[in-house]
């Protein structure tokens, strides 16, 4: 008897199962608008949605259930910047309605990256206040990114001071959240910041791939989640928002959107990896901002593909419609390059920092049709000596055959031997790298053993005189020396760099370092010396400068990428105008090449370049996961990576 009322029981659980309503899901692909330029950030209004457009420098107002009529822009690129006339590079977005502003005022609170500050806006776009500024004091920034608001405070992700901070609406500091780490209590790299309506604060830790539950005075609640492919895991998340008693949180490098309930328990997830060029309709690359239209009649999910240049809608599912499934094997976290490249007399280095990994190829060998041969493939992710976390930059060491890579997330430069030999049959070999040794730069920091103010950050590494290495700290803007010991580093260059200084390159010819600055859109060329202290900028002014934001030759829009030839020749990629421009040696600009696209001499988002011995140009075609290479006056010469994305660069008989 026992038995028979279990399994009665059983098929009238099952019964009620069947017929209870089916979960309110989001997921159905709709619309999508691809009239945008790099759009970051999103926010819903009564108006439409915002959408911070970082390349252009301004933020724009859609409007129509489809997205389908642009309407007003909120600010623009601005030579001066009286009272926050400019919206430089935005990256965060939230709105205060005048029914919840306790002066009756609505506001537009909007993260202006670019010059550390946020600027508040009405919906005409009219300046009605700027506050903060560069620097890590309770109410300044360095790169603020994600908002949040009420009727009594503002939220802001403090990106590059790892923290979150709780504001007044004009900008007096009221509490914060985070510092630089991994462990309980810290932050690496906030991104964006969300609040439900018992006034609950969320976070996205990008660098920690994780989410944190605050309350809302910023005192720790609750965290979850690990890097990983698996629900519940994450790869560098971004945008995150509430609706409906549910956590919406866009996971950028999975491609996807997970859904949980606001304890952190996993509801629902969609989105599907885009394996094909320019594929979307539903499926995503690379997502980063969400807004969420709450109308009870047709609410949309809107999410941004910055490196897209799109926004997709998606809708709740009805009737018997079933989310899109993953094709099996497409959630695993996929193996794209870098931003940065380095090439030596015989071999080529990338970094995949998704995987994380390091790749070596073989560049010299007489293949048919020609293209680099990879020989080895190496990376664990995690934070002990020889393990990788975000490798983004790395250089080859060819007469000492090592190869040095920063990580920025891990804090690290390490040094790794490969045992790399050209006159032997080209093969690969899974044992080719050997870690030799790395250094924690917050250790070094802690010890005084470098004259920063915070420790380095190695966003861009370049090996320089005298086997010294220099690292650019984008956020410091600052070029520091280490010499290849690891055993200190001295400041090479400050105050003289850009607003956001992103590449350099040394000059072994000239003994000359050049770095490119993505937001003043220029180039600044300094002499070197290397002295009994190591390498110094010689004494006086730099030796020239180039460039300036525009659109015509020798200008740039959002130059990326950075290399020197042997003739003295300058090299710069624009990610955003898709092209390579080559300056003489006295800067002035001599050719231009590339276009968008996929075929030969076209690009999508280039960034890292390099040049070999012969003069051949090496290019990190990094929108469309591969990799060119051209000789010095532009002519295609090869091309390496993803099949999908290097055939149509193929010869065609």
């Amino acid at each position: 008897m026992h038995v028979l009322h279990c399994l009665v029981a059983l098929a009238l659980f099952a019964q009620d199962e069947e017929n209870a309503p089916r979960p309110r899901q989001f997921g159905i692909y709709t619309a999508t608008q691809t009239q945008t330029h790099a759009p970051t950030a999103l926010c819903w209004t009564p108006d439409g949605l915002l959408v911070a457009e970082s390349e252009l420098d301004t933020v724009s107002t859609w409007q129509g259930i489809e997205l389908a009529q642009r309407g007003r822009t909120l600010g623009e690129r601005a030579a001066t910047d009286a009272v926050g006339a400019s919206l430089a590079d935005p990256r965060g977005l939230a709105v205060l309605p005048a029914a919840k502003a306790p002066d009756g005022v609505e506001r537009v609170f909007v993260a202006s990256s670019g010059v550390h500050e946020i600027r508040v806006r009405d919906l005409s776009g009219r300046a009605l206040a700027a506050f903060g500024g560069y620097g890590a004091a309770p109410g300044q920034f360095r790169d603020p990114r994600g908002l949040a608001v009420t009727g009594e405070a503002l939220y802001v992700c403090d990106t590059g001071n790892d923290r979150v901070q709780k504001l007044s609406h004009d900008g007096q500091p009221l509490a914060q959240f985070g510092e630089r780490g991994s462990g309980p209590g810290q932050l690496l790299r906030p991104l964006a910041v969300a609040l439900d309506d018992a006034g609950f604060v969320y976070v996205t830790d990008s660098g920690n791939h994780r989410v944190h539950k605050l309350d809302r005075d910023l005192k720790p609640i609750k965290t979850w989640g690990d890097f990983g492919p698996h629900p519940g895991f994450f790869a560098f998340p971004d945008g995150i928002a509430c609706h409906a008693g549910e956590l919406f949180v866009v996971d950028t490098d999975n491609h996807r959107v997970q859904v949980f309930d606001l304890e952190g328990n996993v509801r629902y997830q969609w989105g599907l990896h885009a394996l094909l060029p320019r594929e979307g309709e539903g499926k995503l690359h690379y997502p980063s901002g969400i807004a969420i239209d709450p109308s009870s009649a047709a609410p949309r999910v809107w999410i941004s593909e910055p490196q897209e240049n799109r926004i997709q809608g998606f809708r709740l599912i009805a009737g018997e419609e079933e989310l899109p499934r993953d094709i099996p094997g497409t959630r695993v976290v996929a193996a794209h390059y870098g931003p940065h490249i380095s090439v030596g007399p015989d071999v080529l280095a990338l970094s995949e920092p998704m995987a994380p990994s390091l790749v070596l190829y073989d560049v010299e060998q007489d293949s048919t049709p020609w293209e680099p041969i990879l020989i080895t493939r190496m990376g664990m992710w995690g934070n002990r000596p020889g393990q990788l976390r975000a490798p983004n930059d790395l250089e080859v060491d060819w007469p000492n055959k090592l190869l040095y890579v920063a990580d920025v997330d891990a804090g690290t430069l390490s040094c790794w031997r490969f045992n790399h030999d050209e006159h032997r049959p080209v093969g690969f070999d899974f044992f080719m790298l050997k870690f030799v040794r790395s250094l924690d730069l917050a250790k070094l920091h802690a010890l005084a053993l470098d004259d920063a103010e915070l420790a380095i950050r190695p966003d861009a590494l370049e090996l320089g005189p005298a086997g010294h290495l220099l690292v650019l700290d984008s956020l410091q803007r600052r070029v520091f020396a280490l010499p290849a010991s690891f055993e200190r580093a001295r400041t090479l260059a400050t105050g003289v760099l850009g607003s956001r200084p992103i590449d350099l390159a040394f000059d072994a010819f000239s003994n000359s370092l050049a770095v490119v600055d993505e937001l003043d859109a220029d180039v600044r060329v300094f002499p070197c010396a290397v002295g009994a202290d190591g390498v110094t900028l010689a004494s006086g002014p730099q030796l020239r400068g180039f460039g300036s934001h525009g659109l015509r030759v020798g200008q740039f829009l959002r130059p990326g990428g950075i290399a020197t030839a042997p003739d003295g020749s300058v090299f710069v990629s624009d990610s955003a105008l898709h092209r390579i421009t080559r300056f003489d040696a006295a800067g002035v600009a001599r050719a231009t090449f590339g276009q968008p696209g996929l075929g030969r001499i076209e690009f999508h988002r280039p960034r890292g370049l390099d040049v070999d011995d012969s003069g051949r140009l090496w290019i990190v075609d990094w929108g469309n996961h591969r990799g060119q290479v051209l000789t010095a006056s532009g002519e295609f010469y090869g091309a390496y990576g993803s099949r999908s994305f290097i055939r149509s660069t193929f010869k065609k008989d």
